[in-house]
């Protein structure tokens, strides 16, 4: 009942904005607000769309604005990646890239970076971006070069250094991007890339 009487509610106001913007009085009384001529139904019939419009454009960009949760990764077995099992994974392959399913289900590279304590050794992590595995020609799935962490893609033979940056075309531009987050969990998410790419800078 609540949600009805809000929903009444609402149309009520929607009809007294369009009457507004038609031209209308408030019209009181039994008779309610009613056109008084075919010019003024159709000025309320032409207001109409254009304010339902306007309403649908401001919820569509205030849904956009929010930040798209992150999507969890999952492996070539359909589990779900958690950043101590894939670094350990990783090493054991030479620190070598390997294919998850990212956003929107597309297949990404995620490899492991490292750093250095004050006693020189070395921390491994989960890599902080992920590259998109479609090749920037045509779409095709790129791989990765046997014994390097560079990729090549098998169709029109396209090179990608490691960080996703075009070394030989005739792919136009470098590998898309993701950014890694590493949930309370422990599980790897990605996210969408916001801003400036930063090859561009190197």
């Amino acid at each position: 009942m609540v949600g009805t009487a809000k929903a009444l509610v609402l149309w009520g106001s929607l009809v007294h904005l369009f009457a507004t913007a038609a031209g209308l009085s408030a019209c009181p009384g039994e008779g309610g607000c009613k056109p008084t001529t075919a010019a003024t139904r159709r000025r309320l019939l032409a207001t109409t769309p254009l304010l339902v419009g306007a309403t649908a454009t401001t919820s569509v960009a205030a849904a956009s604005a929010k930040e798209a949760p992150p999507v969890v990764a999952t492996d070539r077995n359909g589990v779900e990646v958690t950043e101590a099992r894939w670094v350990k994974q990783r090493l054991a392959e030479g620190t070598r890239p390997d294919l998850v399913l990212g956003l929107d289900g597309e297949p990404y590279y995620l490899g492991v970076e490292s750093s250095a304590g004050e006693d020189g050794e070395l921390t491994y992590r989960v890599g902080s971006v992920a590259l998109k595995a479609e090749c920037t020609h045509l779409g095709c799935l790129v791989d990765v070069v046997p014994g390097q962490t560079s990729f090549s893609c098998p169709c029109h033979g396209s090179q990608y250094a490691a960080d996703g940056t075009v070394t030989r075309g005739p792919a136009p531009r470098a590998l898309g991007l993701a950014k890694v987050v590493v949930l309370d969990d422990g599980k790897v998410a990605f996210t969408k890339w916001v801003g400036e790419d930063p090859r561009k800078a190197a």
